[in-house]
């Protein structure tokens, strides 16, 4: 007999709620950059990460993000989660385009490339909050 506590449905739920607060970090870590870290006008960002521990934080922040994103799809797929399955795509597809965004940022620090992390950044945190939702809200 399965442990309720280990539950396959239990762990995504939870995993699932571990990348909203993840995520939410991580959108903290790039307001703050955004509003408090100044790269030198005319310097290619990329160079400079080593000069800022936050930038630094902020890009290990999102690969992390990417790795526990498709752990979590791989989990609701092996599960056969379909509604699970649906939302951690869009919430991979989200932080991949923040992460698009993010690398093309760090190249010449766009205002509309910022605005494209934001709203992957909500997109994806939209994504697993649905997800969560619908797994206590319908029983598969």
């Amino acid at each position: 007999m399965e442990d309720k506590r280990f539950s396959s449905a239990r762990v995504i739920d939870t995993l699932g709620m571990v990348m909203i607060l993840l995520l939410l970090l991580q959108y903290v870590l790039g307001m703050y950059t955004n509003l408090f870290v100044v790269i030198p006008e005319g310097t290619n960002g990329w160079a400079f990460v080593g000069n800022s521990s936050v930038i630094f934080s902020h890009i290990v922040m999102g690969i992390l993000l990417l790795g526990f994103s498709v752990v979590h799809l791989v989990m609701a797929f092996k599960k056969k989660k379909t509604a699970w399955v649906f939302f951690s795509v869009m919430g991979l597809l989200a932080i991949l385009a923040s992460l698009f965004f993010g690398s093309v940022y760090m190249g010449g620090q766009n205002d509309s490339q910022s605005f494209g992390m934001a709203v992957g950044s909500g997109v994806s945190i939209l994504a697993y909050a649905a997800g969560i939702y619908s797994s206590t809200r319908f029983k598969e």
